[in-house]
């Protein structure tokens, strides 16, 4: 892994399981889970703009049906106007800091007030973090920063990662040299060869 980033999600279905029945959430008659007569139901929303969302979602349904939870996809027009005007309960959204190569662009937008997060998430303790990270140059006091953060968001789970795809990275042979960037970010460097 990218020096800094810390384990944080996996997927455990027995876990997960045994959670939801510990937090009292039960499975009905058809295998969904309940409590206080509630189902555990939810929307999921999709977009056009990025078609293998829409087709990761059907898995994910099924994934999340095999827990006892039962989400139903709904695709929306404007994804972008949906998260920022917080009227979604789950959605399949890309986002990532693939053209700048930088965690702070993700960050920025997920984890600390922004377009894209105005009222589901602040924590005092992460935004400090977050600023001591743009602001400094210093090695040691940003990959302190990245720990701290990344340890708040473990603690909190602010937000639940349905899914995240591989990344596949394929060069010819004779590209000697090249090694892929953790944010899917491809950079040129001067040790980077051409052979035969």
């Amino acid at each position: 892994g990218h020096k800094g980033l810390l384990n944080i999600q996996k997927f455990d279905a027995a876990e997960a399981r045994r959670v939801l029945d510990a937090a009292g959430w039960k499975p009905a008659a058809d295998g969904i889970r309940a409590k206080d007569g509630k189902r555990l139901s939810f929307k999921l929303n999709t977009y056009a703009g990025r078609a293998e969302l829409e087709q990761a979602a059907v898995v994910a349904v099924d994934m999340l049906k095999a827990v006892g939870m039962e989400a139903s996809i709904e695709k929306v027009a404007d994804i972008e106007k949906t998260i920022g005007d917080n009227a979604f309960q789950a959605a399949m959204y890309s986002i990532g800091p693939a053209g700048f190569g930088e965690l702070s662009r993700a960050i920025g937008l997920l984890y600390v007030p922004s377009s894209r997060n105005k009222d589901r998430y602040s924590n005092p303790v992460v935004n400090s973090a977050y600023d001591d990270y743009i602001s400094t140059s210093d090695e040691g006091r940003r990959q302190q920063a990245l720990k701290t953060i990344q340890e708040q968001l473990r603690d909190d789970v602010p937000i639940v990662y349905l899914f995240n795809p591989k990344q596949v990275v394929g060069t010819a042979k004779k590209v000697k040299n090249f090694t892929p960037h953790p944010l899917d970010s491809y950079r040129v460097t001067p040790d980077i060869k051409l052979e035969g």
